[in-house]
């Protein structure tokens, strides 16, 4: 294992943790209290991956030296493509960065949108880093993540029994001191019984719940379960049923029956599989919306989404700043009586609202490039088009240079054969097998999870261990366009 995967793995194991070294300047304060959100921290997930990137930087770097006269030599058509490629790369990568630029010059507050600018540049690199090397990183993820899962799993099943955190060396792994009468504490009633929603060592157990079924949906690719993945699964499971998050419970009776018809394939009994989960559905929507906390819950998100869409009527296009909804919701007097130090509860209204229509444009594309990428049917449509495509547009020519001993060595020996009618020529293609279909459902499934609770929380945006997660799913699943 080379260095820069050895600090990429310690990045994986250490993923959930947030230990880190907060700074607390004066603008991270609003109303003489301090706001984590507002506060620049240097966490150690950011230094091991800064670490790894150098590192993979330094080995690719040495590799590309190495090979450039190997690349010269498979032809100019390859080499013209890698530097349409680079060339690709380079203009997205110059965008994003000349919009963050934007982006802090018309922030109220520079310096807030520029630390956001800094993790945002963060896990752009995360998401390309992943991109570049996806193989080694699912492996990684395969093997890693169902510890990571058991580890935080432990540490909210005895923090659910004991009622409060644990502390001791726990606290270097991120947990927060806390108890069922901390003012403000995250609870739960069931059947008109209050409890203490487990933390782990994450900022909220919404957060928890988010993270949790994201690794085990990850988990569940790999083709074979280990003991360990089984423990993994079944604890994850509990969690998150004790995180009590009614927005990731209803994201499993959604995704339950969808992954039972599409994944196992049990045709015969697909609509007693999608009975039991709408059952399942409706009984704990029930449970959850008959809940003390519910009511307080929802009218303070509505409150924040009326404050976002003013704080967008105010900078429409480029937005009012990176991590500047905090500070400049409170700076307002006309927003009525919110005084809820919290960004609003959805990533759509947050992005629009800091970054204006040009950030949730570019957000949505991404977002429906990963829907593209991963759907089952925009696959089946491609492959449609491109044999509609050379079945009527193909010219003897095209056919000729296909079949030509010159074509055949620039692909480094792929054969190609004649199938079912005279003159037309197809590549060979190796079958895919049920694989690799299975991981595009899983992963596609991934994307249905963050885009859902997205819509009713903020943490894939703000907090530090779904960030990280965020951008690691976005580069396996742009990965799967390349297969």
């Amino acid at each position: 294992m080379v260095f820069w995967q050895t600090l990429f793995s310690l990045f994986i194991f250490f993923l959930p943790t947030q230990l880190g070294w907060h700074f607390w300047p004066r603008y991270s304060y609003v109303f003489g209290l301090k706001i984590d959100y507002l506060s620049p921290t240097l966490f150690l997930t950011d230094v091991l991956l800064v670490l790894a990137l150098i590192a993979w930087w330094v080995q690719r770097y040495k590799q590309l030296s190495r090979g450039h006269s190997t690349e010269l030599s498979r032809g100019p058509q390859v080499e013209g493509g890698r530097k349409a490629k680079r060339y690709k790369e380079t203009k997205i990568a110059l965008g994003v960065f000349f919009f963050l630029l934007i982006n802090i010059f018309f922030a109220q507050n520079h310096w807030l949108a520029f630390w956001k600018s800094l993790k945002v540049l963060e896990i752009f690199l995360l998401a390309y880093l992943v991109f570049k090397e996806s193989n080694l990183v699912i492996k990684t993820l395969e093997r890693l993540l169902p510890w990571v899962v058991i580890y935080e799993s432990i540490i909210s099943l005895c923090q659910f029994m004991k009622q409060g955190s644990l502390g001791g060396l726990f606290w270097f792994l991120g947990e927060r001191s806390f108890s069922l009468m901390t003012p403000m504490i995250a609870k739960g009633e069931f059947l008109g019984r209050l409890f203490l929603r487990p933390y782990a060592t994450f900022s909220h157990p919404n957060s928890l719940a988010g993270f949790m079924l994201v690794c085990l949906i990850i988990i569940l690719v790999k083709r074979k379960f280990t003991g360990i993945d089984v423990a993994a699964l079944v604890l994850g499971t509990i969690t998150i049923f004790l995180s009590f998050s009614r927005v990731v419970l209803v994201s499993i009776f959604i995704l339950v029956p969808y992954y039972f018809s599409k994944v196992i394939k049990i045709k015969s009994d697909r609509k007693i599989v999608l009975a039991v989960g709408l059952v399942f559905i409706i009984f704990f929507s029930v449970l959850l919306v008959n809940n003390s906390s519910f009511e307080e819950s929802y009218f303070q998100r509505v409150e924040l989404n009326e404050v976002a869409i003013k704080l967008f009527l105010r900078s429409p296009i480029v937005g009012i700043g990176l991590n500047n909804f905090i500070p400049v919701m409170a700076n307002q007097k006309n927003f009525g009586q919110v005084y809820w130090l919290q960004p609003v509860h959805n990533i759509f209204l947050l992005l629009i609202a800091e970054t204006g229509l040009i950030g949730l444009t570019l957000f949505l594309i991404l977002i429906i490039k990963l829907f593209r990428f991963l759907s089952p049917f925009a696959e089946n449509l491609k492959r449609k088009l491109v044999d509609d495509r050379e079945e009527f547009s193909a010219s003897p020519g095209t056919v000729r240079y296909l079949a030509s001993e010159e074509f055949r060595s620039r692909r480094r020996g792929v054969l190609y054969s004649t199938p079912r009618s005279e003159g037309r020529r197809y590549p060979e293609r190796k079958p895919e097998g049920a694989s690799l279909k299975t991981r595009n459902i899983k992963f596609l499934m991934v994307t249905v999870v963050i885009t859902l609770t997205g819509l009713f929380d903020h943490y894939w945006l703000t907090l530090q261990q779904n960030l990280l997660l965020l951008g690691i799913v976005i580069g396996v699943s742009y990965f799967q366009k390349k297969r």
